[in-house]
């Protein structure tokens, strides 16, 4: 024995053609998911958030409750991404920011600011999926571009 050799380098144009294996329909199928609630982005943790509700809020608890409620519940929200966000917890402000989506899906800043978090955490294809659906909501919401 000795040690195993190196392991090879990648030539560029080997990089174009995985690139070229991408699938960004699946991607963005998959963001969509995410963002319905049917899978909660940066991988939540307990069995309660698994349809990006909140802790402690049901379906049904959300169908009964007054819309200005709601609202003020999603703000809640997205305040606490924000200040996960300013601590660099980028993982639980996607959580709380995909919560606030679930109450409020028509939010263009909640949107943006998750895909600041997956930027940040590297997710690119997330932050793409997040920062397309801020402008499909508001066009002119320039923090997305």
């Amino acid at each position: 024995g000795g040690p195993p050799p190196p392991p090879r380098r990648k030539h560029a144009y080997e990089y174009f053609a995985e690139w070229d294996k991408y699938d960004a329909d699946a991607e963005a199928a998959k963001v969509d998911r995410e963002a319905s609630g049917t899978v909660v982005a940066g991988g939540g943790g307990a069995g309660d958030e698994s349809d990006g509700l909140p802790a402690g809020l049901t379906a049904a608890m959300l169908r009964e409750m007054p819309r200005v409620e709601v609202e003020r519940r999603a703000l809640a929200e997205k305040q606490k991404g924000n200040e996960q966000y300013k601590v660099g917890e980028y993982k639980k402000a996607i959580v709380n920011y995909t919560h606030s989506l679930r109450l409020d899906p028509a939010n263009a800043a909640v949107y943006a600011n998750r895909a600041l978090c997956n930027l940040k955490l590297r997710s690119n294809s997330l932050a793409v999926a997040d920062a397309d659906a801020a402008l499909s909501l508001d066009d002119g919401f320039t923090k997305a571009r």
